[in-house]
């Protein structure tokens, strides 16, 4: 990992409260970032830094993104900075090794489920995956949904759902799933990767066990220093006390015990 500050490229509004990060990173870094790490940004006026995923990493033009949506005075002031530079500590944590991940889907089917902002941290995951698979994408409501054309382009199924109806099918995106699982939909062994709210992520990780389901799930948690020492991302991982920044953000799913 590397604390250092970063030329920033842009800070672009999407759309109504979300916004794209895109800094500079020189080849002694990007080659050690991978799809569902973090980086801890400094942002002006708060002591301690904030935890970011990665959305997307260009290793072609050494930049990396990070797309995030304003929900507070912190991401607010985020949302400002324009140009010049900005500290990041990072890459940090456990993302998805691709070289498991693609074998695990080379030869099964593939569904990967984002509620909300958890596309973030699967956005650079489907993009390095060899295999196109099932995408189910959950949000709120229209104004939450980000343009994932580039998914459809490499030939992703695309199932949206929105919790107002104002996008996609009405409801939760979990119900869908559960659908595809019940109409046995999937002709061989079933992979998935998931990341969202926990309450989604808990019924998730039911269904995976349930159905012998494998495969990986990127947790959230709160954290003030991001490399495992103030402990305050802890969980409980096979009844061992595991830190989400360190020892995740991204777990398999047989080790995963949601209390």
């Amino acid at each position: 990992m590397f604390d250092k500050y970063y030329k920033i490229i842009s800070n672009t509004k999407l759309k109504t409260n979300y916004y794209n990060l895109t800094v500079f990173i020189d080849d002694k870094i990007i080659k050690n970032c991978i799809p569902g790490q973090f980086f801890m940004i400094k942002i002006p006026d708060f002591f301690l830094c904030r935890p970011f995923s990665i959305y997307n990493i260009d290793f072609k033009n050494n930049k990396i993104s990070f797309l995030y949506k304003v929900i507070g005075y912190g991401t607010k002031k985020l949302s400002e900075i324009k140009s010049g530079n900005i500290r990041m500590l990072g890459p940090l944590g456990i993302g998805y090794n691709l070289k498991i991940c693609n074998k695990l889907g080379v030869n099964n089917d593939i569904a990967i489920i984002a509620g909300g902002t958890g596309i973030v941290s699967v956005n650079s995951l489907l993009l390095n995956l060899i295999k196109p698979g099932e995408l189910f994408y959950g949000v709120q409501s229209e104004k939450d949904f980000l343009n994932i054309d580039k998914f459809k382009k490499n030939n992703w199924k695309i199932t949206i759902s929105s919790e107002d109806g104002s996008i996609g099918y009405k409801g939760n995106i979990i119900n869908l799933f559960i659908k595809r699982l019940e109409n046995k939909t999937y002709n061989k062994k079933l992979i998935i990767f998931a990341c969202g709210p926990k309450n989604m992520l808990k019924k998730i990780l039911y269904i995976a066990k349930k159905n012998n389901i494998d495969g990986f799930i990127s947790l959230e948690g709160k954290m003030a220093c991001g490399v495992g020492n103030c402990q305050s991302c802890a969980i409980k991982i096979n009844n061992e006390i595991k830190m989400v920044c360190k020892d995740g953000p991204v777990f398999r799913i047989k080790d995963i015990n949601f209390e």
